[in-house]
């Protein structure tokens, strides 16, 4: 799947909701021409397979998938503990 083609259902300040992610990575992906294969994943869901991701490399991809994971409960563990101080 590429942007152009996302961009043809969402609008990219409407992805960001969509995917629960900033304007900035958006931006990101259109300056590089390219959309995360994670993230793919994630449109090709939430599309209903409308769009189709790429390729699947089950290593590479759940590594990533595992990773952001990680990364996003690490930041709502520290968004948390900020709130109870």
């Amino acid at each position: 799947m590429t942007i152009e083609e996302v961009l043809q259902i969402w609008r990219p300040a409407r992805l960001a909701e969509v995917l629960d992610t900033t304007s900035q990575n958006i931006s990101g992906w259109i300056s590089d021409g390219r959309i995360p294969r994670c993230r793919q994943y994630e449109i090709q869901v939430k599309t209903g397979g409308q769009l189709i991701a790429d390729s699947f490399d089950p290593e590479l991809d759940y590594i990533a998938i595992a990773n952001r994971c990680a990364r996003r409960n690490a930041y709502e563990v520290e968004a948390n503990a900020g709130s109870l101080a």
